[in-house]
């Protein structure tokens, strides 16, 4: 088994931090062998919730409604693993909800420029994107100002304030 995980670690070094469907592939080509939350897939998930959005050819606002809704399940998989292994206000849960805030909001964005989605699923989404805000800029706010962490909280606040906009524009959130 040791070496098996050996092989396994090596081919994720081997891996460019920055290829997408590399990761995505190694993903899929392990999923019978490793189990879904085993720390070799979750390092790899780790970095895929953050790349989405952040490189060229995944930014956020270019992707697909598929990449958001992936993006999304990977982060939301990394929160029910990460409640159960280290819970409470943990940096990796403040950068998580963090990067699950900006999919789920593009999404609902663009469904209600096309009118696919009811006022009351709006304010319902809204609701959930200002939950995941408020825990991350709360958690975000104990790391130091100039650290990436620290200036994600403070985006973290200042997407609050845009989303109060919102609630404006279509009544109380």
């Amino acid at each position: 088994m040791q070496l098996l995980i050996s092989r396994i670690q090596t081919e994720i070094d081997s891996i460019d931090p920055n290829d997408v469907e590399t990761m995505e592939k190694f993903l899929d080509k392990y999923r019978n062998v490793l189990h879904p939350t085993h720390f070799l897939c979750l390092g790899v998930k780790l970095s895929l919730s953050q790349l989405y959005g952040k490189i060229t050819g995944y930014l956020l606002h270019e992707l697909p409604d598929d990449l958001l809704y992936r993006k999304m399940e990977i982060c939301r998989e990394i929160l029910k693993i990460f409640d159960t292994v280290e819970p409470g206000l943990t940096k990796i849960r403040g950068v998580t909800l963090y990067e699950l805030h900006a999919p789920l909001m593009i999404l609902t964005s663009r469904q209600f420029e096309t009118q696919s989605i009811s006022k009351s699923i709006l304010k319902h989404r809204l609701k959930e994107v200002v939950k995941y805000l408020e825990e991350a800029a709360l958690i975000l706010s104990y790391e130091p100002e100039n650290s990436s962490e620290g200036i994600m909280g403070k985006a973290a606040k200042d997407a609050l304030l845009k989303i109060k906009d919102w609630g404006k524009i279509i009544g109380r959130i």
